[in-house]
């Protein structure tokens, strides 16, 4: 077909190198400046033998292919044998005398765009699709093999679009329908049956397919199109509400890369878990109306649509961010997730509503989120949900079956403090925790005594405790003659926007010992006090009990307080001393028959007798 035979337009290529005559031209066929392809078009020999013998020509064809006389691969080495006796240099001197010298010393660049090499990878591409165009004419070779195999229960015209050039064809049980197409063209194959109930029907010529349109006529019963991988829409079923098919139980597919779109609604018998994992360019799938309990999805796409029946037991959806819109519902078109015992979403969108979906299933059910972002109300929102994914079961990375639910993402709150954002991460830690009001833990301490503990929201100032007397003025022991006054905390109050310690600081002062002494002089306790300020009471503040004297047979002693010198504005040493009222004592003596005194007491007026 490519000699040249005094016509150029008997070649397959021009004299620039470009393909001139595709790979789907025939010998009736004329270009489109209305010439004959091929020098003998008009030839009486060849016309006659065209028209007497079109069943031994094909008859020939499918004999060459089937016996591999002829084949791509037996052609294309042919060529590839022949072309190897010329070495790669041959070719670069050729490119550089025709079309890089000129560039090179003239500066003339137009003859760049021939410098198309040895011209293997077009011929490769020229006679596989040549191959593949012949099969589909006469039904032979790799077109026998390339099928999409359906079982049909009513009667139904297909209607085929090639994604190249090809002769659509479909048998319908023992009748074989077929058109010369053309690639992105539908044609319309009719249905020679009256009657057809479990009827096998083979498409042929599967991978060179862009669509065999809408099949839901057919109420196919069983589809495989797992060939098909040019296909990209495939249409069973159909959303009217009157539309129902009861037929198909079986549907298969493959590494269908180019399928976008895929409708199997309301096929109510369809109840096998449908795998569409290999199908990776997927954007439209509608299973509602069916009885799958599972979808193997692909990981990772750019899935839109996702409309799923109730009866799924098995929810996994991987690396599919672009959903848009997600349904799982029951025959009346309510909401319904009550059986789904297996949930895994991996990095998906918010269409998803994952967190209802939880809510939904019943306990020990498998899970594992990854990547989900949630809002709830309030901390105990979210305590109640933990309480929920503990009755729940895990899955890992690989599917493996683990004891606790497996969760990764974030839920978010309107307000919380850190203290609450601790305690949740010790029970969930791959869930963070954020809220649009943070609140911040204040500790105060004096060295390593805690003082005070506040709680503030972000951005807010924390009051001073001192101030606000929730506690005393912290105090330090003086050290020989230094004292220590409270001078405030070294941490600014004024914004706090993370946890925050906080520690006093300290103003040196000369320091004045203040002795407590009883009325024997018994050094009861000394304080160290800063000058100029005033001593606590010891017995106030808990240093020392109240001191006693004893009583005797004369009086009974009450303390009544200090005597001596002040505890205000202590400016140089002090001594006070403990005074005591006195009132009159009785004694009581407990003796034996034999006056043997057992024991005594001193008691005041009107006082019972221990």
């Amino acid at each position: 077909e490519s000699r040249k035979a005094g016509h150029e337009s008997n070649r397959i290529c021009n004299n620039e190198g470009a393909l001139t005559f595709s790979y789907n031209l025939e010998d009736t066929d004329k270009t489109e400046s209305g010439a004959d392809v091929f020098n003998g078009q008009q030839s009486v020999l060849w016309t006659n033998l065209r028209l007497a013998f079109p069943k031994e020509l094909a008859a020939m064809y499918k004999e060459l292919r089937s016996t591999g006389a002829l084949s791509y691969d037996k052609v294309e080495a042919a060529f590839r044998n022949h072309q190897s006796y010329w070495p790669a240099a041959i070719y670069n001197e050729d490119a550089w005398f025709k079309y890089l010298a000129p560039l090179v010393e003239k500066g003339n660049a137009s003859y760049l765009s021939m410098l198309l090499g040895s011209k293997e990878a077009q011929r490769r591409w020229w006679l596989y699709n040549r191959f593949r165009y012949i099969d589909s004419k006469y039904n032979a070779g790799d077109a026998l093999t390339d099928v999409i195999t359906v079982r049909g229960y009513a009667k139904a015209d297909i209607s085929v679009t090639p994604y190249a050039d090809v002769y659509p064809t479909v048998k319908y049980g023992s009748y074989l329908v077929q058109a010369r197409g053309h690639r992105n063209e539908a044609t319309v194959l009719a249905c020679p049956l009256d009657n057809v109930n479990d009827t096998e029907i083979l498409i042929f010529s599967a991978s060179q397919l862009k669509s065999i349109g809408d099949l839901s006529g057919l109420m196919v019963g069983y589809g495989d199109f797992s060939k098909a991988t040019r296909l990209q829409s495939l249409k069973l079923g159909d959303g009217s509400a009157a539309y129902e098919n009861l037929k198909l139980e079986e549907l298969y597919l493959g590494n269908n890369v180019l399928l976008r779109s895929i409708d199997v609604r309301n096929c109510p018998a369809l109840t096998q878990a449908v795998d569409l994992s290999g199908c990776s360019n997927l954007e439209t799938v509608l299973f509602d109306g069916t009885s799958i309990t599972g979808l193997g999805l692909p990981n990772g796409g750019v899935l839109k649509t996702l409309s799923l029946p109730a009866t799924i037991t098995n929810l996994t959806v991987l690396n599919q961010p672009g959903i848009t819109t997600f349904s799982v519902t029951d025959g009346d078109g309510a909401t319904d997730y009550s059986n789904i015992s297996t949930l895994r979403l991996e990095n998906v969108s918010a269409a998803i509503d994952s967190l209802e979906i939880v809510r939904s299933i019943a306990p020990q059910s498998r899970l594992r989120l990854i990547g989900f972002n949630w809002s709830l109300e309030s901390v105990e929102a979210v305590e109640q949900l933990y309480n929920l994914l503990d009755t729940m079961r895990g899955l890992d990375q690989n599917g493996g079956n683990v004891d606790r639910a497996q969760l990764h993402g974030t839920i978010h709150l309107p307000a919380m403090s850190t203290d609450d954002q601790r305690a949740l991460r010790t029970r969930y830690a791959d869930i963070a925790t954020t809220a649009s009001l943070m609140s911040y833990r204040v500790r105060f301490y004096n060295g390593t005594e805690l003082l005070f503990t506040a709680t503030v929201q972000s951005g807010s100032a924390c009051p001073d405790p001192v101030e606000t007397q929730a506690i005393d003025s912290p105090t330090k022991p003086a050290e020989g003659n230094v004292a220590y006054a409270f001078n405030g905390w070294d941490t600014d109050l004024s914004s706090i926007t993370a946890d925050t310690d906080v520690g006093c600081t300290w103003a040196e002062t000369r320091a004045w010992s203040v002795t407590f002494k009883n009325y024997d002089d018994t050094v009861l306790y000394v304080a160290l006090v800063a000058e100029g300020t005033n001593c606590p009471d010891p017995i106030q503040t808990g240093a020392i009990q109240k001191p006693i004297k004893p009583a005797d047979d004369t009086y009974i002693y009450s303390f009544l307080g200090w005597t001596g010198a002040s505890l205000i504005n202590v400016r140089n040493d002090r001594v006070l001393t403990a005074a005591y009222s006195q009132a009159a004592s009785y004694t009581i003596r407990f003796v034996d028959w034999d006056g043997t005194e057992f024991c005594r007491y001193y008691l005041g007026a009107n006082q019972l007798v221990p």
